[in-house]
């Protein structure tokens, strides 16, 4: 699972709308928690690169 923001080129965008990559999610917890997981590890990302150990 990953969402498509984090995808860099168009190209993977589009590959991340594959059923593969569908979960079923309560409103709540995708809009509230999930976003937020989402959001801290991508800010981490950036700051420590990809590999980031």
């Amino acid at each position: 699972m990953a969402p498509s923001g984090d995808m860099a080129p168009l190209e993977g965008q589009a590959e991340s709308f594959s059923l593969a990559n569908l979960v079923p999610q309560n409103p709540g917890s995708n809009r509230c928690l999930w976003e937020g997981t989402e959001s801290a590890v991508r800010e981490l990302a950036l700051q420590e690169g990809e590999s980031g150990c």
